[in-house]
């Protein structure tokens, strides 16, 4: 006997709940995927520097349209990397609500409420302040606790009494800590290390050097002494005052640089150890027994910092130990990240740039991805760890391959001309021009005649440069506005005991005497009145024909020079016709106005 059954629908293997999370709040486009494991599936980060550096410090426009460009890239490369299908293995959607950039934030928000809207998933804006619950497994901190928020953007001492209550014990009455650390990376000239100026000014202070060694210096302010509250702007001030009262970066020497740098991480930490303390105390006579210490944002990686809060909580006195969590300094802030899945991809092509004191990694664009060391000796087909990336080297490059450009670019010949690397930023290259007064064949229109800065007699001998050591660099004329741009290229020479520039097209610029050291990528000074910085060292092979603008004081006839229809600007104005006065639509003359009072 047959009966028929009805079939029942199989029951779901059970899986954890899995959550793509976007991030946009400041400079880095960021994609992860967590699972209620929990374990982190995938981390994506694209960062910008290359963007910022120009400007000394995030510029919020160019950081949105960076935001719009990379997130879309990161969300792919972080379902790839977790090997995840987002219509099918995606639960929710989360994003950063703040705090941050407005309109960075926004970014990050529109699209996970677009992929939530488009796939039916739930929706949960995060906030920085619970970074600690996802990263501090198995240990997370117990509600009520303390999180201390250390960023670009924000200062901020909260006491978090659940999921969805925070009160804010302290915030900056002017910039933030790691805003502060910006600027004054900046002002000491340190170049951008791979995680940006932050992360460059905490190398710079942790190089060995002994502190007996370095010049004295006024104490730093303490602003807002015994006040829960955050104040940096006087610290990068002190920095700014005194290298002014110094006659400028070029006249501070290296000792006193780093006294200052140090001297300035010291002040900034040490007043997050202050409110710190003072949160306790507050807390302790308001009933509220606290017990852990969470801090997060991009700062929160500074190792000195994490060495001094520990001292700090140490002295509390609660009557058990404070914990004090941090998330990993990786997730603080991609050519292979570290990956720990089987089988291992690799993210994309690179271009190892290495010598004994420095290793960089450019992508095929030509963009620094990272800045570290390199282990010698190199051998093709090993694998290394760059500036927190795993690459495996595949040949080595010529200097003609890399000079010229040709090794940017897609494996397949590109339809555009290969790029340059200059300065970490996109630039078509251009191959080097000749003067068109030396060439053999007369041209008839006339060259633009520049003077220099510094005016050179044309009976001058032209300077042997080609013995010394030749960079690539920027320059511009001083500058009072607050995001400073460069207003050019050039070439800059060490010879004959003096520092000489070049314009791109071989036109001397100016020189001033060698006072010695070292040169370097990121080397400033001034020449001809112009603020240089050095960029990459090149061959001479690569110099233009050098040639000198004619002495204003030279009368004789040049045979090259304009017309004098052309050069002389009554001449000019004669040939221009006489006044003729509008007419109406209807063609009648406008009458004159009438003189004496109305």
């Amino acid at each position: 006997m047959l009966s028929l059954a009805r079939r029942l629908p199989r029951r779901p293997r059970a899986r954890a709940f899995t959550v793509l999370a976007l991030e946009s709040s400041a400079d880095d486009s960021c994609a992860a995927i967590v699972s209620s494991a929990p374990r982190i599936l995938a981390n994506v980060v694209l960062k910008q520097h290359a963007i910022h550096q120009v400007y000394g410090g995030i510029h919020p426009k160019y950081a949105i349209l960076g935001h719009q460009h990379n997130i879309p890239l990161a969300v792919r490369r972080a379902l790839d990397e977790a090997q995840l299908d987002v219509r099918t293995d995606i639960d929710g959607i989360a994003f950063t609500r703040g705090p941050g950039i407005g309109g960075c934030l926004s970014v990050s928000s529109n699209a996970a409420k677009s992929l939530a809207a488009a796939l039916g998933l739930p929706l949960v804006g995060q906030a920085h302040a619970l970074t600690p619950l996802l990263t501090a497994h198995p240990n997370p901190p117990t509600f009520p606790f303390l999180t201390l928020l250390v960023s670009g953007g924000h200062t901020l001492l909260l006491l978090a009494s659940s999921l969805t209550s925070f009160r804010t014990l302290a915030t900056t009455a002017d910039e933030s800590i790691g805003r502060s650390f910006d600027k004054v990376s900046r002002h000491l000239g340190i170049p951008w290390a791979a995680l940006g100026p932050g992360a460059a000014l905490e190398h710079f202070c942790a190089q060995p050097f002994d502190g007996a060694d370095l010049p004295p210096l006024p104490a730093f302010p303490r602003p807002c002494r015994g006040q829960l509250a955050f104040s940096y702007a006087s610290l990068h001030s002190y920095v700014e005052r005194y290298l002014d009262a110094k006659g400028g970066l070029d006249n501070t020497d290296l000792p006193t640089r780093l006294a200052l740098a140090r001297g300035f991480q010291t002040a900034a930490v040490a007043q997050l150890e202050e409110k710190l303390l003072l949160a306790f105390r507050w807390c302790l006579s308001q009933g509220i027994r606290v017990q852990d210490v969470v801090v997060s944002g991009g700062v929160a990686s500074n190792a000195y910092l994490r060495e001094r809060l520990a001292v700090c909580v140490a002295q509390v006195d609660s009557g058990s130990p404070i914990r004090l969590s941090f998330p990993p300094p990786e997730l603080c802030t991609d050519r292979r990240n570290p990956q720990t899945k089987k089988h291992k991809t690799w993210d994309g092509d690179a271009i190892l740039v290495a010598n004994t004191n420095k290793a960089t990694l450019y992508d095929i664009d030509g963009k620094t991805i990272g800045v570290g060391k390199a282990t010698f000796p190199l051998e093709e087909g090993k694998e290394y760890l760059v500036a927190n990336k795993v690459i495996e080297l595949d040949r080595p490059l010529t200097k003609s391959e890399y000079l010229s450009g040709r090794a940017f670019g897609s494996s397949t010949a590109p339809e555009t001309p290969p790029v340059a690397l200059h300065n970490n930023r996109l630039k078509p290259f251009v191959p080097h021009k000749i003067n068109p007064s030396l060439s053999s064949n007369s041209v008839s229109k006339p060259p633009t005649r520049v003077q220099p800065v510094v005016p050179v007699s044309a009976s001058d001998k032209a300077p042997d440069i080609k013995g010394g050591t030749h960079w690539t660099a920027n320059w511009r004329k001083p500058q009072q506005k607050k995001h400073q741009t460069w207003d050019g290229d050039a070439y800059v020479s060490l010879a004959e005991g003096k520092l000489i520039m070049l314009s791109e097209d071989g036109e001397l610029m100016g020189s001033v005497p060698w006072k010695g050291g070292n040169l370097s990528s990121g080397y400033r000074t001034m020449i001809g009145g112009r603020e240089v910085e050095l960029d990459s060292q090149v061959e001479a092979s690569l110099l233009p024909h050098i040639y000198k603008a004619p002495d204003s004081g030279n009368n004789s006839p040049d045979k090259d020079a304009a017309p004098a229809s052309l050069a002389s600007p009554e001449k000019f104005v004669d040939q221009v016709s006489r006044f003729v006065a509008p007419v109406s639509f209807y063609g009648a003359t406008v009458p004159k106005k009438s003189k004496g009072p109305l």
